[in-house]
């Protein structure tokens, strides 16, 4: 009679089991697609990121492009062209990052105060800033400073301020595949 209640338990316990199995794991699985879209997004819902490119001409006559993400500038590109004290110049091609930028609101301030080198492998302590106010029409200045240490009387350069202003990119049309019309 002892192994009939046994084989009875053990039957009653498979089936307990198998039900948990049939639930829990249906339900485990459920939550863990939940959790992965919470944490990733739902690509579906339509969010994203607003990003425009602009495009402009600083007071000195060269080309400027910064790109703005979700109203947040994240990148800037130009040349800056400084005057020395020896009377020599320096072109410099100043590309700042996200990383570079202070913003509140539409307001931007910028700065890269660095050491390197110059194209000549020359020694180059640099200080560029940047001021600029977001919005339909940005605009705004820059600011680039060096000194080359090591040059007899530590020479200076400058570019004195230097005003922009930006309008929206184009967007890039799409290539169509070689042979295509």
């Amino acid at each position: 009679m002892d192994d009939a209640l046994d084989r009875r338990a053990e039957r009653l316990a498979r089936r307990v089991r198998l039900g948990i199995r049939l639930v829990f794991y249906p339900a485990a699985l459920a939550l863990i697609v939940v959790a992965w879209q919470h944490y990733h997004g739902n690509d579906a819902s339509g969010a994203g990121t607003d990003i425009v490119g602009w495009r402009g001409v600083t007071s000195q006559g060269e080309q400027i492009l910064a790109t703005t993400g979700d109203a947040r500038l994240v990148y800037l590109d130009t040349y800056l062209q400084e005057r020395c004290s020896d009377g020599s110049g320096f072109s410099f091609h100043w590309m700042p990052g996200e990383a570079r930028f202070v913003q509140h609101g539409g307001s931007v301030r910028g700065q890269t105060a660095e050491v390197g080198r110059a194209r000549d492998g020359e020694l180059i302590e640099y200080n560029n800033r940047l001021s600029v106010r977001l919005g339909e029409r940005p605009s705004g200045t820059i600011r680039a400073s060096l000194v080359y240490p090591n040059r007899r009387g530590g020479v200076r350069c400058d570019s004195g301020p230097i005003a922009f202003a930006l309008t929206r990119a184009p967007r890039p049309q799409r290539s169509s595949p070689a042979g295509a019309r």
